[in-house]
């Protein structure tokens, strides 16, 4: 998912270049990185838990709620989630189901100054 999102070669634009910076990961690393996966190495090889914790929400759907509460207080206000894979369908359909057992009324947190709606589709 990350190559499929990354611009190739040398010209980020800012933004990319204030992701990386904000990662903690250093951009030869980057570079190193989606080099590896784009030549087809495997990511459990190549990416290791800091790129999991900056460019993913990962885990349970517990873990997935709470680490999307975080961005929430950071001040995001949408967050857009693909599922990646053997059964994306299925896991969708795992976290629509927490979110409805742990948030009721649709919305990440009540420690959140205003709530972020969850979009869920079937």
């Amino acid at each position: 998912m990350l190559i499929a999102l990354w611009p190739t070669g040398n010209d980020w634009p800012a933004q990319r270049e204030t992701i990386v910076r904000l990662s903690g990961i250093a951009r030869p690393e980057m570079v190193d990185a989606l080099d590896r996966l784009r030549r087809g190495e495997r990511a459990g090889r190549v990416l290791d838990d800091r790129f999991i914790s900056g460019f993913a929400l990962a885990g349970t759907a517990e873990q997935v709620i709470a680490q999307a509460a975080q961005y929430r207080r950071a001040g995001a206000h949408e967050l857009a989630l693909s599922f990646a894979g053997s059964q994306p369908a299925a896991d969708a359909a795992y976290l629509a189901r927490a979110v409805k057992r742990l948030i009721p009324d649709g919305e990440l947190g009540s420690s959140c100054d205003a709530a972020l709606p969850i979009a869920t589709r079937g």
